[in-house]
């Protein structure tokens, strides 16, 4: 029994060493490539890539111009504000809100029957003292009358013509008359009210003329100029016009660090009102001849900016350098030139070579 299995463990281990000879052999063969039956495969990675679906732009040289941009609001060009020169009762209101007015046109009248019955007596009494005075003077040189005689008619004659222009002064103050055409804005008294001096009555303002004023940062004045034409857009009417700078005001708000800009702008149809908002835009610095392309084209990783261009089978990463912006357009100054296929949409899906299909 102890012999039979003595000489199976024998056979087994004769067995085991045999198979581990062949093996040996066969991987020496193997490794030699004599009986080698295949190699191994090289698989490219690009290969193994999705097709993405991508639309393209092609590349032109453009124009992109750089605006001034800045809110503003809207002022008459003409604003007159009247007050009582003189006291007195509000004796005429010939006005009304909303009422238009012409230039020179009487607004309202204080004490005026008063005091151009004052003016009618001081220059009645004016003329008789210069009759009086005329007639001393002719005596005067027949040597019918003293010196003092003449010199008092004098001194009545001057003190009458001077209370004269007095009572005409306050005559004239007692009319009030517009020194503008256009509109009353303001009316702040009531016939047969009393007024004192400096008290605020009327506003008439000329629309017609619409000043812009918007506020410009110290980094945007500078491209500024007096003359250059501006888009307002007024923002209530939804509509943009035409206006030209008129004057840069040199000095900054001492607040806000700002500088005001005026604008003009024709308002010959009255819709433009006093006090509504703006947006003004001023072209300041034109690009020609650059490549343009919209903002969102441009994929960022960390502080590398770059865009992908395609020959219509692969989509190929390009480092940019970016100039100058305006609204959604960025102009491109190295890494893409004009003719090259820019891809517009799927970008952000795309890997260097990486396979495309381009859709319309």
């Amino acid at each position: 029994m102890t012999v039979r299995i003595r000489d199976i463990a024998l056979a087994a281990l004769v067995f085991a060493l045999a198979g581990s000879s062949i093996s040996c052999a066969s991987s020496a063969q193997a490794s030699d490539g004599k009986e080698a039956d295949e190699e191994p495969i090289a698989i490219d990675a690009a290969q193994t890539k999705k097709k993405i679906n991508i639309e393209v732009e092609t590349v032109s040289p453009d124009t992109l111009v750089e605006y001034v941009k800045a809110t503003g609001v809207t002022k008459a060009r003409s604003d007159v504000t009247y007050s009582a020169e003189i006291a007195g009762r509000l004796e005429q209101l010939r006005v009304d809100l909303g009422d238009r007015v012409k230039k020179g046109q009487v607004l309202a009248r204080i004490d005026f029957a008063s005091l151009n019955a004052q003016a009618e007596q001081a220059e009645a009494t004016r003329d008789l003292a210069k009759k009086t005075f005329d007639r001393l003077s002719s005596l005067a040189e027949e040597r019918l009358v003293s010196d003092q005689q003449l010199d008092e008619a004098r001194s009545r004659l001057v003190q009458a013509e001077a209370q004269l222009k007095i009572i005409r002064s306050s005559l004239s103050k007692s009319t009030i008359r517009s020194e503008i055409s256009g509109v009353i804005t303001e009316k702040n008294v009531s016939k047969g009210e009393y007024v004192a001096p400096g008290m605020r009555l009327f506003r008439v303002i000329d629309h017609s003329h619409i000043i812009v004023e918007a506020d410009l940062a110290e980094t945007q004045v500078a491209k500024v100029k007096k003359g250059q034409s501006v888009d307002v857009l007024i923002d209530a009417l939804d509509k943009e016009v035409r206006g030209v700078v008129e004057s840069v005001i040199p000095a900054a708000d001492p607040v806000s660090k700002t500088f005001t800009v005026r604008i003009d702008v024709n308002n010959p149809e009255l819709e433009i009102l006093v006090g509504m908002a703006t947006t003004v835009s001023v072209a300041s610095v034109e690009h020609k001849n650059v490549v343009v392309a919209k903002q969102d084209v441009v994929v960022e990783q960390g502080e590398t900016k770059a865009v992908f261009v395609t020959d219509g089978e692969v989509a190929r990463k390009r480092i940019v350098t970016l100039g100058a912006t305006q609204g959604d357009r960025v102009v491109l100054t190295s890494g893409v030139e004009p003719g090259e296929k820019i891809v517009v949409v799927g970008q952000r899906d795309l890997v260097d070579d990486q396979p495309v299909n381009v859709v319309m």
